[in-house]
């Protein structure tokens, strides 16, 4: 019946030779009410294996453990596996100590697509979406037991979408795994030189094989055509060898440390991956690139790459103190980093940091305040993560299609990205003023702080004009960010009887705004739709805040659109009534504003701890209040369309002439009006809390007589047990993913705050047995 409204509103503004025919609503007793998130979602069970041994004396001390994770995806398709060896050990005397921390482990893991639209790199297709948006009159299986590849199937795409994928066949089509080989770990050297003076080394490595492959079969003309297999293969080797020379010298009331060192990181990583299309056998035992090799040449593809890059850094730290009363610190460290140019390689950045203990002044004596200190500390911090050469221009040579005057083709090369050599080190500097309070013999601890940040010669894409053509803008230096805030936790502590408790909280104000973008334009991201972007950072406003058309209710009356500015000529009763922002009378991208941004006003945490005799029991709860998020799926999810998408349960309260007291607007398989447009209709409030962790536990050791066994605790644990928050989506915990800047090489991180439909965070439920022997 909703869809026969859609179309009759359509079909009011539609030439007579483009209407939609109606359905027969006794087709609605024929047709399946699938609900996709109960076919996609599933209990996944968990299990962790974890064995440990340690040994050692006075000259040597070794720790080894093993230990095996598995656990299945909560979204059908997912899977993760884990193995890990562990083994830490150390031998020494008077004058050295010589040891090691090393681990290896082998992960295999079969991945869904987590961006919900599969648009931009590394983000592929999600069954997620699909689920999300399949009508709930689109058959699983067909007549013979079969899942139905797509809507365009079933031969109706007003009723059952325009070949969107069955989700149970999307996954089943899409063969994602990754497996890694990882070593880690360092060994290390100590050497007491004199009493007061020890030098440190340490080498470090970290070694990555990684192994990943896609798998797509064809479900459609649209969706996987032709079937693809993709494989690469990723070696990194992170080393890293520091030193330091550390003083520290007590005498009577004062103690002096001292500290200088030195570190350098070298990183290499080679790439080389293979495609391969059409490949003649689709199953298991033939998903290889040499099944595709006798198809045509273009369906093969190869690549290979190599990158590295280095960080040099010197550092050193002095330290006093008096009586512990009154402590000094001051830090500097220079940083040199591949990733700039010549000019601009190196940077500097110090730091201090002083705090009085008046509760050890001798002047101080207020019974019930067991610690008092005041402190405060300012610090500059450096930041190079911007990729590997920015500073150069990247350029491909190959075989482009360059006609020459006999309208051949050459080889030439092209420009992928613009380089800037005049970029440098981004810096943070940090200004913190704290007070630690104890009260009642510790029973009773506040600690709270004001925090300044500003950021400095910040580290973004800019946007190059259309006219540049296709190449990656460059990185520049563009301006400055300030976040301010307060952060403050208190603590109490306390025994009754065989009952102690600890109740504790936290809470951190933050305050984000752009103070300026050199000489740049303001750079837009969140590029979820064609009317696109949804953010704008410039300065006076918090990064990647939302920049969208204020919706004010919905037109009632013919007289209702007269009175009010131009929206387009088919503007109809029922349809969203835009703001006209800049009084010109006409709606159009002139009246968009900054409404809104993802960050809180406050993000706060609860916890409880209770022991009982052999009981234990803990509660931790995380929220967030003050954030708004942009439900992008809401533009699917309140409407009605011409492909055939599932809806809310909220459009049966859709405006109609007998139901105008209403803000879902009327029901239409074409949007006249723009009421899809990006908007505050889609945006929310998503703010939260959640109860993160519970657990409860009883010991049985003293129930164990066996020499053995030294200890033995049961326990269960509820992992995201509960979400109170009025967010309309899946999961108001939400991150940031490439499609929200797609095409553009804008930082993901001035688009944050979007919901595409991704997988929600799962609610884990975990048993356990500790035993020590």
């Amino acid at each position: 019946m909703i869809r026969n409204e859609a179309i009759a509103n359509a079909n009011i503004l539609r030439d007579p030779i483009r209407q939609v025919p109606l359905y027969d609503p006794g087709i609605l007793n024929q047709l399946p009410d699938i609900d996709w998130l109960s076919q996609v979602f599933q209990a996944a069970p968990t299990q962790k294996h974890v064995l440990t041994a340690s040994a050692g004396g006075e000259n040597s001390q070794f720790y080894l453990m093993g230990e095996y994770f598995n656990q299945e995806g909560v979204f059908k398709g997912q899977r993760f596996d884990k193995y890990l060896i562990r083994f830490n050990g150390d031998i020494r005397n008077k004058w050295i100590k010589i040891g090691n921390n090393l681990s290896f482990s082998f992960a295999d893991r079969d991945v869904i697509g987590s961006s919900g639209d599969g648009a931009g790199p590394g983000n592929e297709l999600s069954g997620i979406r699909y689920a999300l948006i399949a009508a709930p009159v689109f058959p699983v299986y067909d007549a013979q037991g079969q899942l139905i590849p797509t809507s365009a199937n079933l031969g109706d795409p007003v009723l059952y979408g325009d070949g969107n994928a069955n989700p149970l066949a999307f996954i089943n089509a899409t063969h994602w795994n990754v497996q890694r080989y990882r070593i880690f770990g360092n060994v290390f050297a100590e050497l007491n030189i004199l009493k007061d003076l020890t030098f440190k080394t340490s080498l470090g490595l970290d070694l990555l094989f990684r192994r990943e492959s896609i798998f797509k079969e064809r479900l459609s003309a649209a969706i996987y055509d032709p079937t693809s297999l993709s494989e690469g293969s990723v070696t990194d080797r992170n080393l890293v060898w520091n030193s330091t020379l550390d003083y520290t010298r007590n005498f009577g009331n004062h103690r002096v440390t001292g500290l200088l060192g030195t570190e350098v990181i070298e990183n290499r990583t080679d790439y080389l991956g293979a495609s391969a299309r059409n490949l003649f056998n689709t199953a298991p035992n033939f998903r290889f690139i040499d099944n595709g090799l006798n198809q045509n040449l273009g369906d093969i593809g190869a690549s290979g790459v190599a990158s590295e890059w280095g960080l040099l850094s010197y550092f050193g730290q002095i330290g006093y103190s008096y009586k512990n009363k009154y402590v000094v610190n001051g830090g500097i460290r220079r940083d040199g980093s591949s990733r700039f140019g010549p000019q601009n390689r190196y940077g500097t950045f110090p730091s201090v940091s002083v705090a009085w203990n008046i509760s050890s002044e001798s002047f101080f004596n207020i019974p019930f305040i067991s610690h008092l200190k005041f402190r405060a500390s300012y610090g500059e911090l450096g930041n190079q993560e911007i990729g590997l050469y920015p500073y150069s221009s990247l350029v491909q040579t190959g075989v482009f299609v360059y006609p020459n005057g006999n309208g051949g083709i050459v080889t030439g090369a092209k420009l992928l990205e613009t380089g800037n050599d005049k970029i440098k080190w981004e810096t943070t500097t940090q200004t913190d003023f704290g007070i630690e309070l104890s009260l009642f013999e510790d029973k009773i601890s506040v600690v709270a702080d004001y925090y300044y940040k500003k950021t400095t010669d910040v580290l973004v894409r800019v946007p190059l004009p259309q006219t540049a053509g296709a190449i990656n803008p460059p990185f520049v230096n563009a301006g400055e960010v300030e976040n301010k805030g307060l952060e403050f936790s208190l603590n109490w502590r306390q025994s009754v009887g065989q009952l102690r408790y600890e109740l504790g909280g936290n809470i951190s104000t933050v305050s984000n705004k752009v103070l300026a973008l050199s000489e740049s334009e303001p750079i837009l991201g969140g590029f979820g739709l064609s009317d696109g972007p949804i953010t704008k950072t410039e300065p006076g406003y918090p990064l990647g805040s939302f920049f969208l058309y204020q919706a004010d209710g919905l037109f009632q009356s013919q007289a209702d659109i007269d009175a009010s500015a131009f929206q387009t000529e088919d503007t109809r009763p029922g349809d969203v009534k835009f703001v006209d922002l800049n009084g010109d009378n006409m709606i159009n991208d002139k009246d968009r504003s900054h409404v809104g941004d993802p960050f809180p006003d406050f993000i706060y945490g609860l916890s409880a701890n209770f022991n009982y005799k052999n009981f234990d029991l803990s509660l931790f709860f995380q929220g967030v209040y003050g954030n708004d998020v942009y439900f992008l799926y809401g533009n699917f999810a309140y409407e009605t369309q011409s492909r055939g998408f599932n809806s809310y349960r909220d459009i049966l309260n859709r405006w109609t002439t007998e139901n105008t007291d209403t803000e879902i607007p009327k029901v239409s398989i074409d949007d006249r009006n723009g009421n899809r447009r990006i908007s505050t209709r889609f945006l929310e409030d998503a703010s939260y809390l959640r109860l993160k962790n519970i657990t409860i536990g009883y010991d049985l050791g003293t129930l164990i007589k066996s020499p053995a066994i030294r200890g033995l605790r049961i326990y269960a644990t509820a992992q995201n047990a509960f979400t109170w928050t009025k967010y309309s989506g899946l999961d108001p915990e939400i991150q940031a993913n490439s499609n929200d800047t797609r095409g553009f090489n804008v930082s993901s991180d001035l688009a944050v705050g979007i919901d595409w439909g991704s997988v929600p965070a799962p609610r884990t439920f975990i048993f356990g047995l500790n035993v020590n022997f």
